[in-house]
């Protein structure tokens, strides 16, 4: 990867809302937040150039489980949007948030303009709903701890 396609990049997670920039304390924050950024786009190009050359062939060919668009994964996938939709009911930030998702706006620039939320907003509900769907599953710290 090129240095000026590293930069554009990194820029352009910024303008996609993927990652979402407070402003801070001047150009030194800007700069340390594009430069993690970087950072962070070259070691997933690393990773990504590193397990491409050392997949085995098999392992791509040959698809794992039912497929995508099978019925019984679309019963599953039916049955967690349910469960979601009811473990977060009656909540004022993550119903709203859920509804929106499931409309098709999965990006943090399509989830401000549908709900009509600031940048913080929408992150720290993203952040809320990923704590509670981790509770639901038993993924959470607690649950973990007590396996």
């Amino acid at each position: 990867m090129e240095a000026e396609e590293l930069v554009n990049q990194s820029i352009d997670v910024f303008l996609s809302g993927q990652r979402v920039w407070v402003p801070g304390d001047g150009e030194d924050h800007v700069v340390r937040i594009l430069a993690q950024t970087m950072r962070g786009l070259a070691t997933h190009a690393r990773s990504s150039a590193r397990a491409t050359r050392t997949a085995p062939e098999e392992a791509i060919d040959q698809p794992e489980g039912p497929r995508a668009d099978s019925p019984e994964v679309r019963a599953a996938a039916k049955s967690d949007i349910a469960r979601v939709v009811a473990f977060v009911r009656g909540d004022p930030v993550l119903e709203p948030l859920v509804g929106a998702i499931l409309r098709g706006n999965t990006k943090n620039e399509d989830l401000m303009n549908a709900l009509g939320w600031k940048a913080n907003q929408v992150k720290d509900a993203r952040e809320k709903l990923g704590r509670r769907l981790a509770k639901m599953t038993g993924d959470d710290e607690e649950g973990a701890a007590s396996r």
